[in-house]
């Protein structure tokens, strides 16, 4: 030990003789059980490092991280029957931790449903400032998939996130200064899927850019274009569909349906934002083209989306150093009030594909009790028309949501 007993005897007292007795047994204990523990008397840290493994250099030990997303949904219905329901949305836990200076991990794993892994990653970071990242992550992809479900400012993402690549295994950089942000990579399967047959999975690239030239407190102008291209696997299918952004029910009133005889399919996304204080704007438009063999015409689907947010009680939406927004801290311990409306777009017609046209709106209000904790509720209309049948449900949604 760095203390030896004796040493603690002729030390000059300080406390009373119990607590110095109290400090001498806790120091005894801490040889047997190998836990660092503070001398009360004189506020050393004893660390006998003979009977602890010894850890690299700015190692940490894991955090733990989770959340909790538990929604309800109450449908007025038109045509297509729909159900109220209550679900737990979400429920991940996940450790993440730092081996050394320079690099860290992360593994996420969602509980609902069959369970799902989320990120499960390496990431190294080089003296140049470029971080590389290895396992599954999400591919570097527009401005809402990126920003994390627990500081979306409405319950479920737009319409046009039926185009993002989301979670896969690959291997990726990231580049970040203060006014931009470069990130890419290549990507295969995800974590889950099992092939039982051999053939050719797919692989995929995705790349972003964005650019912040106001970034200073609560004002923020940013833009932002990002890409993804894959390869179809062996079977060469692929399915474009959409709920009307609730996942409490498998209603899908636009669809594809399978598009064969696919050999690529690409997407580009164009994203902007405003804050101002209080006030914020955000918009993506996405264009998604499908390349067919076979001789067939190549097939090109829209999406879009704007909305905007105000803070009645004053807080900002946070600009994250990722070029994404995060986690709202109430200014009072009375909380944050925060109201906001969106319009989303999808557009699954083309050619010989009648996957028809949906258009969503919502107006939200959102009580953040404090930073981790907060209660949305997404009042929602759809306008949606497949093959000449039109339908116009009404939607209402409620989340309570923690995360630590």
């Amino acid at each position: 030990m760095n203390t030896s007993l004796s040493e603690i005897r002729t030390r000059r007292p300080s406390v009373s003789s119990p607590a110095r007795a109290v400090a001498l047994a806790l120091a005894w204990a801490s040889g047997f059980v190998g836990l660092g523990v503070t001398d009360l008397s004189h506020g050393q840290d004893f660390d006998p490092e003979e009977l602890k493994p010894a850890l690299p250099e700015r190692a940490r030990l894991p955090e733990i991280s989770g959340r909790l997303l538990m929604d309800a949904a109450f449908f007025e219905v038109d045509q297509t029957e729909m159900s109220n329901v209550t679900e737990v949305r979400s429920a991940r836990i996940g450790v993440s931790g730092r081996i050394d200076a320079q690099w860290r991990y992360a593994i996420q794993y969602e509980l609902t449903n069959e369970g799902s892994i989320k990120d499960a990653w390496l990431r190294y970071s080089s003296n140049n400032g470029v971080r590389w990242t290895f396992g599954q992550f999400q591919e570097p992809y527009g401005l809402e998939a990126l920003t994390s479900s627990r500081y979306m400012t409405f319950i479920e993402r737009a319409l046009p996130n039926v185009f993002a690549p989301g979670y896969r295994l690959g291997a990726g950089f990231q580049q970040r200064q203060r006014q931009w942000t470069l990130s890419g990579g290549l990507f295969g399967e995800r974590a889950e899927e099992v092939f039982t047959e051999e053939g050719n999975a797919g692989w995929g690239a995705s790349g972003r850019f964005t650019l912040s030239p106001m970034n200073s407190g609560d004002r923020v102008l940013h833009f932002g274009v990002s890409g993804t291209t894959r390869q179809a696997a062996s079977e060469q299918t692929l399915r474009f569909r959409a709920r009307p952004e609730t996942r409490l029910t498998d209603v899908r009133l636009v669809n594809t349906g399978r598009i064969r005889d696919v050999d690529y399919h690409s997407v580009l996304d164009m994203e902007a934002a405003l804050v101002l204080g209080p006030l914020s704007l955000q918009g993506e438009f996405v264009n998604a083209w499908v390349l067919r063999d076979a001789g067939k015409d190549e097939l090109a689907f829209t999406g879009s989306y704007v909305y905007v947010s105000y803070f009645l009680t004053g807080e900002s939406r946070p600009y994250k150093s990722n070029a994404t927004f995060g986690r709202i801290k109430p200014h009072s311990k009375e909380g944050a009030w925060e109201i906001a409306a969106r319009l989303s777009h999808l557009d699954l017609n083309d050619l010989d594909i009648e996957g028809g046209e949906q258009t969503d709106y919502t107006l939200g209000v959102n009580y953040y009790f404090n930073p981790f904790m907060r209660a949305m509720f997404n009042a929602i209309y759809v306008d949606a028309e497949r093959r000449n049948k039109a339908e116009s449900p009404v939607l209402a949604l409620l989340r309570l949501q923690v995360d630590f």
